[in-house]
């Protein structure tokens, strides 16, 4: 049985092309701490920190403050809604690739992640830490782990 073309206009056969090719690449869109991330002042790892916060301490003591993935597992159909959106719309109509599109997507990701550190508040902190960091919020304290947050398109 021969495969049935879609057949249309200039701009509907190159969104087709474009988007074929999308589905055949094996890169993607990466959101989180990057490897070069600078350190704490002190120099704490930025990484270790946004480790033990995702998953939790291995004594125990700091519980899982999922950030990270909580935050793409929330807004999934969000971003797939823009992508499929957005890809189709820039190829269609605005005469670019879907390549134009990744930055927005990647701005997208990260702004939704270092949202989700401000926004968290659940376990809360010890009465004490309260005290002693003077806030409430369990993942800022200085702001460095969320402007540490980065995208990046990687082949």
């Amino acid at each position: 049985m021969a495969k049935n073309k879609i057949k249309g206009g200039k701009k509907i056969n190159k969104a087709i092309n474009e988007l074929q090719k999308i589905a055949k690449q094996k890169s993607g869109l990466l959101v989180g701490l990057p490897k070069d991330a600078s350190p704490y002042p002190d120099g704490t790892s930025v990484i270790m920190v946004g480790i033990v916060h995702e998953f939790g301490s291995s004594d125990g003591k700091i519980p899982e403050r999922s950030f990270l993935r909580s935050s793409l597992d929330e807004n999934r159909e969000t971003f797939l809604k823009f992508w499929k959106d957005g890809a189709a719309k820039s190829i269609l109509t605005l005469n670019k690739n879907s390549k134009d599109v990744l930055p927005l997507l990647g701005q997208m990701m990260q702004a939704a992640v270092q949202q989700k550190i401000v926004t968290l508040r659940s376990p809360a902190l010890k009465l004490q830490t309260i005290i002693n960091k003077k806030s409430s919020n369990p993942l800022i304290d200085t702001g460095h782990m969320r402007q540490s947050i980065r995208w990046e398109f990687k082949k």
